[in-house]
């Protein structure tokens, strides 16, 4: 199901129907649904999750929160797959400083010490149906859809995504988000 739902997306990003719905919305329960579904999800692997959020985040944000939810549930995800038992998954969420009044700029980054990647595979990694070859990633069901979809949703947003990894030691997504003050 998760794989047609990735598909679907992706045809709706290719046809230009996938929109931004911004409205207000209670970010600080939004987290908390985040990290109560990515903690037990790295609990049932046998990982460590912890997670990070500014204390300092109003409790009301105006944006998109259901592609907001996608992006962070989709990189957390992602992470849990790809960290071996043992391993460990940090969750960040930070408000940064802005010259723009009548916005506000945050940080999501996702850590893991997972499998990582290579570097000649980064400059793919979001490109539709790419996956890198990997003795795990055989083992991990997935159509190499989510990233795409990812990149393309936090851009929608007026946002940037960026990524490192090393081999065998894991990876840092790094999402920088403008959000409208509520």
């Amino acid at each position: 199901l998760e794989n047609i739902n990735s598909i679907l997306d992706l045809s709706k990003i290719e046809a230009g129907k996938m929109e931004i719905t911004p409205e207000s919305y209670r970010v600080l329960s939004a987290f908390h649904d985040i990290i109560t579904i990515l903690r037990m999800r790295a609990q049932e692997k046998k990982l460590t999750f912890r997670a990070q959020v500014d204390e300092t985040i109003p409790n009301t944000l105006y944006g998109d929160d259901i592609n907001l939810t996608h992006i962070v549930m989709n990189l957390g995800s992602n992470a849990v797959k790809y960290t071996p038992a043992g391993g460990s998954i940090t969750l960040q969420v930070e408000e940064l400083p802005t010259r723009d009044d009548g916005m506000l700029l945050y940080r999501f980054t996702v850590s893991d010490t997972g499998i990582g990647m290579a570097p000649e595979f980064l400059d793919r990694l979001f490109l539709p149906f790419e996956r890198e070859d990997t003795s795990m990633t055989g083992k991990v069901s997935g159509v190499g859809l989510g990233m795409a979809i990812t990149r393309h949703m936090v851009q929608m947003m007026g946002g940037h995504i960026e990524v490192s990894s090393t081999q065998g030691e894991g990876s840092i997504f790094t999402i920088l988000l403008p959000c409208p003050a509520a």
